[in-house]
């Protein structure tokens, strides 16, 4: 059991760190990079899985994971570095929710600049023609051409 909790530390603190980075590329929009971080947690978030059901076949027919730990030789440093593993996965977790609200922002503002410039805009100004009547402005760039 600790080379499998000493395994998902060592993934937790790697998924950690890539999703530290995965920030700062959606800051610097940088979306080749964004495609191999996204690559790289993927496989992280495979292999902490795979730990996850080995660390759940060792303690089954236990009530529970601290009741498997309690039995065994080492429990004192086994509950310690799994109290330290879930708070780091509550940390992947939190930093991973906040790397979503800024993807789906950034991905809000890409569309709503589209929008704005093939004249796709739900608000936008009205104008009027000669005659008076209203009309919805279309492109930002009107009806120029090249």
């Amino acid at each position: 059991m600790k080379k499998i909790l000493t395994d998902i530390m060592r993934f937790t603190d790697q998924l950690e760190q890539i999703l530290k980075q995965e920030f700062e590329t959606l800051e610097q929009q940088d979306f080749d990079q964004l495609m191999a971080l996204t690559s790289q947690k993927q496989k992280l978030v495979e292999q902490l899985d795979t730990l996850e059901k080995q660390r759940q076949q060792l303690s089954a027919g236990h009530e529970s994971f601290k009741d498997y730990l309690q039995q065994q030789a080492e429990a004192k440093d086994l509950r310690k570095q799994w109290n330290i593993i879930r708070q780091k996965l509550q940390q992947c977790r939190e930093q991973n929710e906040i790397n979503g609200r800024l993807l789906q922002k950034k991905q809000q503002l890409s569309g709503e600049m589209l929008d704005l410039l093939s004249g796709k805009q739900n608000n936008a100004p009205a104008t009027y023609e000669a005659d008076g009547t209203q009309q919805k402005s279309g492109s930002i760039l009107g009806d120029t051409q090249a």
